[in-house]
């Protein structure tokens, strides 16, 4: 069962990654929007991923089915949920045009799982 948590996330990601997440640095925001995502440069390697910062409501519709947090839990486990500054599966971001916002940061690793 966990592998189709997982196996879920990865399919709403890879479906709607660029329907249902706004562009950080673009001024179009798509309806029904699951959150944001933004292309960062790994300062080690040089090379370019994606992280998407999901909004609550996005994370339990991308979960449905299954605990939010247990499916946050096994995302992190799968090094493909960055947890917040204070340990929890939450980070505090401030997002475009939204301000400060409690979101998941999950990096486009989960889509090669």
């Amino acid at each position: 069962e966990d592998e189709g948590v997982l196996a879920q996330i990865k399919r709403f990601i890879t479906a709607h990654q660029y329907s249902r997440f706004a562009s950080w640095d673009g001024p179009d925001r798509p309806l029904n929007m699951a959150g944001f995502r933004r292309v960062e440069k790994d300062p080690l390697t040089g090379e370019e991923h994606t992280l998407f910062f999901i909004l609550p409501e996005g994370w339990r519709e991308i979960c449905r089915g299954f605990s939010p947090a247990r499916a946050a839990r096994l995302c992190q486990e799968a090094e493909c949920l960055l947890p917040g500054s204070d340990g929890k599966y939450q980070s505090q971001v401030r997002l475009p045009e939204i301000g400060k916002a409690r979101v998941y940061r999950l990096t486009s690793r989960i889509l090669s799982i």
